[in-house]
């Protein structure tokens, strides 16, 4: 009883990164919010839900966000702080939680991010527009390069794979 307690604070103590990934004015922490905070925050997304922001997310993302929510709900229901949770009802919104961190981040991955770029050459800018998900394909990619190891083979030379 005592270990699941521990496991669940573990848990609960990774989950605020993932509030960093989200784009909002202000990162919370799961273990710093009151219940109030929490359904506050949670009620954000629900309004950014019904906004052009997640049209990525399709009627069937739209939906389990809400039952994901309505579970946050239900289990918070008159409670006023996270303390006063038992453990199933500690894993219930913490998992359900989870479930709409994952969809909004989803649908984060497909905001559309413009930038001008000056071309080589040239005084005229260019509009150069990526999603966020190719946006950091890109720089992983360029992360994987950096660090792939290069041999030299006294055959065909040095810089080949």
């Amino acid at each position: 009883m005592m270990l699941r307690r521990y496991v669940f604070a573990f848990l609960l103590a990774l989950a605020p990164p993932a509030f960093a990934d989200l784009v909002t004015t202000e990162a919370l922490q799961v273990q710093n919010m009151s219940v109030g905070e929490f359904l506050d925050w949670h009620d954000a997304v629900k309004r950014r839900a019904a906004t052009k922001e997640f049209d990525a997310l399709s009627r069937t993302e739209r939906e389990q966000l809400a039952a994901a929510q309505a579970e946050i709900r239900g289990a918070l229901d008159g409670k006023e702080s996270m303390a006063e949770l038992d453990d199933a009802g500690r894993l219930t919104v913490f998992n359900a939680h989870e479930k709409v961190l994952a969809l909004v981040n989803k649908a984060e991955d497909e905001r559309l991010i413009c930038t001008q770029k000056k071309r080589l050459g040239s005084h005229r800018h260019q509009l150069e527009c990526r999603t966020v998900a190719q946006i950091r394909e890109s720089r992983e990619g360029g992360q994987r390069e950096l660090l792939r190891t290069r041999t030299c083979d006294p055959r065909t030379g040095c810089g080949g794979n």
